[in-house]
């Protein structure tokens, strides 16, 4: 599980990235390592729709955006690109390798493009939940265990969309 702002999808305030089962000491460290490797990545995934966290408003400014939360603005540099990267973000609809593809006219921009989604990612500002399995969990179910814990607190959360 990992805590994220509540909302109707993730009313309790937490999603649900596996479910692994173990009997053992040495299978819950094999449960926790795959874990780990399956969903703590380095980077966004190239093949899966990049876009910014469910719950950041996305602002155009000139040669800069805004990202804001409950919590927190964001203002973000995008001036490497004749094309907005943060728009193509925003629209949600190319996967990163398209996005790159897309605004890198030359090997500077390359890297520089690059850099900025680094940026973007390590400040957790890119979404992550675009796995599904585990979405039940804003079902009945989800609604019967909340109810049922608040009865026992009262005893004692652009483009790219052609290549789609």
């Amino acid at each position: 599980m990992t805590p994220v702002p509540g909302s109707e999808r993730w009313p309790l305030g937490y999603r649900i990235l596996g479910e692994r089962f173990f009997s053992t000491p040495d299978g819950f460290r094999g449960a926790l390592q795959s874990m780990i490797e399956q969903h703590m990545l380095e980077s966004p995934a190239h093949d899966l729709p990049i876009r910014f966290h469910r719950d950041l408003q996305y602002k155009a400014g000139s040669r800069y955006f805004h990202l804001r939360s409950r919590n927190m603005e964001h203002r973000v540099l995008d001036d490497i690109a004749p094309i907005s990267v943060g728009r193509l973000i925003a629209d949600g609809n190319c996967t990163l390798s398209e996005l790159v593809i897309q605004v890198a006219a030359d090997g500077k921009t390359l890297l520089e493009v690059a850099d900025l989604l680094d940026q973007l990612y390590m400040a957790g500002l890119i979404e992550e939940d675009l796995d599904d399995r585990f979405i039940w969990q804003t079902g009945d179910w989800t609604t019967s265990r909340v109810q049922g814990v608040k009865h026992a607190g009262s005893r004692t959360g652009a483009d790219c969309a052609d290549s789609h």
